[in-house]
């Protein structure tokens, strides 16, 4: 008797429909910051149905541990490589990682990852301004880490990561240290 139940089981089982394919995904573990740098706490392994995954979703922890995120991550969101900032590969071939700090902490609570910006440099005597970089891609918008950052991005400012080449990211680092630094967003 106890067979014949045993083969019903089974039969039943294999007559099942197999339920939809699933994928071992990596998932925010809680809400993250944009620029958090990553660790393994702050990530989980996860089966997820393919066909509710994004596009190139990354299935290795060490492919995001170590690394910036380039926009906030809400709890359980998949993550794919365009979260991360991974290195050199993540910006153009002969460009660099540039630190931007912006005058106007309400005008930085506007940009995203991804966003292109116009970069102005304006003389603090205000005696005018002029556009000094174009169409520049922002890569990262990173939370501040301290109280004292907390204070200095609400008393001046935020700081944003751009892609930029060589001599823009002079242009920039000049800017900073004699003008006041506003961006005009590209849509």
């Amino acid at each position: 008797m106890l067979a014949a139940v045993g083969a019903v089981l089974t039969a039943v089982a294999a007559a099942s429909p197999a339920g939809p394919p699933t994928l071992e995904v990596v998932r925010a573990a809680s809400r993250l910051a944009s620029g958090t740098l990553v660790t393994a706490a702050d990530v989980r392994l996860s089966e997820v149905v393919e066909a509710a995954l994004p596009e190139a979703p990354l299935t290795d922890v060490s492919a995001v541990v170590g690394r910036r995120l380039v926009g906030p991550a809400a709890r359980g969101e998949v993550l794919t490589a365009l979260d991360v900032i991974s290195g050199p590969g993540s910006v153009g071939a002969g460009h660099v990682v540039a630190p931007l700090r912006l005058d106007d902490a309400d005008v930085a609570a506007l940009i995203q990852p991804g966003l292109l910006i116009d970069v102005i440099a304006a003389d603090p005597e205000g005696a005018g301004a002029k556009p000094i970089a174009r169409s520049v891609r922002v890569l990262t918008v990173p939370a501040p880490t301290d109280e004292g950052s907390r204070t200095r991005t609400a008393e001046g400012g935020a700081l944003v990561l751009v892609d930029v080449d060589v001599p823009t990211a002079t242009l920039l680092a000049q800017a900073a240290a004699t003008s006041r630094i506003s961006v005009v967003l590209r849509m």
